[in-house]
């Protein structure tokens, strides 16, 4: 029956294709530099070829957060002589995954089209798939378990949100998630979410590949040169809306803190002129990084890609970015915590939601709201060893979960393949 209605997703996906041809046309008159992206996805341009000399694992990580939650993993690959292909969705991934792991061919995942998608594991003959977090593409699926390749789902995850989506279409996701050699959740609340779906023989839970993230790996990239000096607060990761909130409250405590200093990382740094105009329009004087010069003025712009873990080094205190609203659902909380960071989030952290219970659970974490932003701020600002006592149980927390790709690989290359 899934096979039956996998001919027909896939048959939609042929008919469909004209018309996605058509909005990439229009979308390259406004971005013409997604050429490259859109020809690559749709595999008329493939990933260099290489001589086969081992065997080849391809890692799928859509964005940049599960780029990065990836190194660990991928070194332990490289370290058994693995070569490692690396996918990702997302322009931000694609960008984050070059810098951060040269030598690694990266690339686009694929249009999910049978025809793209065989391209694809026609090139790169990989001898084990690994999808993290939670990518479900049902004709890549379907052509990797045609190839009798092994596919495992790692650091799997299976949020609220997801769960609902796939539990209303069970009759279908049953029989694409039983095509997986194995599933490795991150945590039990996941697991059992997964196994009302698909009750497989291999479903396990592993842990978070983020937890085994590193801050001893950092190429500088020169930031830290042109970072403003003092006490610092990052507003990280942010979304359209965030910027709106947090400027008014860091002018409102420069009043009280006159060196404080504000550093602003955008999610999506095309939006650097979106928040430039909100900054004029508060006649709050800024600095782009992009300019290259030191910054002397109270706010600093990150419009650059893949630079955020350096800034969490240099900064006192962190605000999540996308937390305060549930169309986001918030962004790892870790990163910052590997520098004993101080970390402030609003409610919405579907998207980690084990993470930041683990997180409250120690008191590793201030869970606070736009209008009490402020006066949470100030409270961290005059009791200093308040801010640091919690930033050291952040870091206790994620030192007590690492061990993940270790258990990944075992689970994975200690077992039979196929």
């Amino acid at each position: 029956m899934t096979g039956l209605f996998l001919f027909f997703y896939d048959l939609l996906g042929i008919m469909l294709l004209p018309l996605a041809l058509a909005v990439v046309q229009v979308h390259l008159l406004f971005r013409p530099k997604q050429r490259r992206p859109h020809l690559q996805r749709l595999s008329l341009i493939l990933p260099q070829e290489h001589p086969k000399t081992g065997r080849r694992v391809w890692l799928h990580a859509v964005s940049v957060g599960e780029v990065l939650s990836c190194e660990p993993l991928i070194r332990l690959l490289r370290h058994r002589n693995l070569s490692v292909y690396l996918s990702t969705g997302t322009e931000t991934g694609f960008e984050t995954a070059k810098k951060k792991f040269a030598g690694i061919p990266c690339f686009y995942f694929p249009f999910d089209s049978r025809f793209v998608c065989n391209r694809f594991l026609k090139r790169i003959d990989p001898d084990v798939v690994l999808i993290c977090e939670v990518e479900i593409w049902p004709s890549f699926i379907w052509c990797v378990q045609r190839r009798r390749i092994p596919l495992y789902l790692v650091s799997g995850r299976m949020a609220e949100k997801d769960f609902r989506r796939y539990r209303r279409f069970k009759w279908f996701f049953s029989g694409v998630f039983s095509m997986f050699s194995g599933l490795f959740m991150q945590n039990h609340t996941y697991t059992e979410r997964m196994q009302s779906l698909c009750r497989h023989p291999r479903l396990k839970t592993l842990g978070n590949l983020k937890f085994d993230a590193v801050c001893d790996h950092l190429n500088p990239t020169g930031i830290a040169e042109l970072m403003p000096k003092g006490l610092t607060i990052c507003a990280a990761s942010t979304h359209r809306g965030d910027e709106r909130k947090i400027i008014p409250v860091f002018e409102s405590l420069r009043a009280k803190f006159p060196q404080l200093r504000l550093v602003i990382v955008p999610r999506h740094p095309d939006r650097t002129r979106e928040i430039t105009r909100l900054l004029d329009t508060h006649h709050m004087p800024y600095t782009l990084r992009s300019e290259q010069n030191y910054c002397r003025t109270p706010v600093f712009v990150v419009d650059t890609i893949g630079e955020l873990m350096e800034v969490y080094q240099h900064c006192g205190i962190v605000i999540i970015g996308g937390s305060f609203s549930g169309e986001v659902g918030g962004h790892n909380i870790i990163e910052p915590a590997l520098f004993k960071k101080c970390i402030l989030c609003g409610k919405h952290m579907e998207n980690f939601e084990d993470i930041y219970a683990r997180f409250k659970r120690e008191d590793a974490l201030i869970t606070t709201t736009w209008r009490d932003l402020a006066q949470d701020l100030s409270g961290l600002i005059q009791d200093r060893e308040r801010a640091a006592r919690m930033g050291a149980r952040a870091l206790a927390v994620v030192r007590r979960n690492r061990g993940v790709s270790g258990r990944i690989v075992a689970e994975i290359f200690e077992f039979p393949c196929g």
